[in-house]
């Protein structure tokens, strides 16, 4: 029958048995270690992503499956500098059970340099009746620190990401190429991002069909928010509440206030207790607003009427509000080049 030989891959990665040696060739930029393979089916080193991170493993690794969990999956002060790889950003599938209650990721005490990438994280939405956020910060005072989320889709979460007023003023995150689909709370309301501390870079994200609104900002600043494209929202788009020195630039919005006509704006600086908004970049973002149901929100750009100053507008373009595309109130506020198509 002839000597056995077999040679799998391509030429740059390869197993080949020549009928007598074994030869194993790895391109080393392909190349990725883990310490832990969590294995919905139990082919791996856990069957859990929670039971690898009470084990302490730092690299963890997600194939492909469908992981239901009614307890959220915690990344204390211990698990600072965890990465958890998912296999495939829609194969692997973290949803919390019915009537859980919980967080899928809660972040808390002096975690640290946390990175979650490539997975799905499914809150199950209409079975929740509190909590059901998908990443939450609920407490961590480490300063600095820096987290990446990334190549994620968040759907049907109460709260797709939240950070708590208690994090660290020095704590920064990125938020990119993830997309939002079908999160938020209409009634409470509840945004689908609510950030209010630290800082964050939120780029390349789409966000689309969401019931609250999409990004809001609250008492925090130093946050870029860049080059998202946000689809269909029934309240603000872009809502920074009492935020300073924010950067707004390269977004696409299409249609904002499909809750209520005339109501809500694509990009509102709003005030907190009599505290507005300043010194924030507001640029080069376009808005086509009405989508041709008779629905539209009030404004394009908003600047509160209440100590809301040193804003710059510039370059926007915008098309479809109700009562105006955009309205400067800070004595010393810009408006610069914005065109209303």
């Amino acid at each position: 029958a002839g000597t056995p030989r077999a040679f799998i891959g391509t030429a740059t990665n390869f197993i080949n048995f020549d009928g007598t040696n074994l030869q194993v060739k790895v391109n080393r930029s392909n190349l990725m270690l883990y310490e832990a393979v969590v294995d919905a089916a139990g082919y791996g080193d856990y069957s859990t992503i929670a039971a690898a991170v009470a084990a302490g493993k730092k690299s963890i690794f997600v194939r492909n499956g469908n992981y239901t969990i009614s307890s959220a999956i915690v990344l204390g002060t211990a698990q600072s500098e965890t990465v958890i790889t998912g296999e495939s950003t829609q194969g692997v599938i973290i949803s919390l059970n019915s009537a859980s209650n919980v967080d899928v990721f809660d972040i808390n005490g002096l975690a640290k340099n946390i990175i979650i990438q490539n997975l799905t994280i499914n809150g199950n939405r209409s079975n929740q009746t509190s909590n059901g956020i998908g990443i939450y910060f609920s407490s961590t005072t480490t300063d600095p620190s820096s987290c990446v989320f990334r190549n994620l889709i968040f759907k049907l979460c109460r709260q797709a990401l939240k950070m708590a007023n208690s994090v660290s003023t020095g704590y920064s995150i990125e938020i990119c190429n993830n997309l939002f689909d079908s999160n938020g709370v209409l009634a409470t309301p509840l945004s689908t991002m609510y950030l209010a501390s630290g800082t964050a870079s939120i780029h390349d994200n789409v966000i689309s069909n969401n019931t609250a609104s999409c990004v809001e900002i609250y008492l925090a600043g130093g946050y870029t928010i860049e080059a998202n494209t946000i689809i269909y929202t029934p309240h603000h788009a872009i809502w920074i509440r009492k935020g300073g020195s924010n950067i707004i630039s390269n977004n696409v919005i299409l249609s904002a206030s499909q809750a209520t006509d005339n109501t809500y704006s694509g990009i509102f600086l709003d005030v907190v207790a009599g505290n507005g908004c300043y010194r924030n970049i507001v640029s080069g973002n376009i808005m086509n607003l009405d989508p041709g149901a008779g629905i539209k929100p009030a404004y394009g750009i908003r600047e509160s009427i209440d100590d809301g100053n040193y804003n710059i507008f510039a370059n926007n373009i915008m098309r479809g509000a109700g009562t105006a595309n955009i309205s400067i109130n800070g004595a010393n506020s810009l408006n610069d080049n914005n065109i209303i198509a």
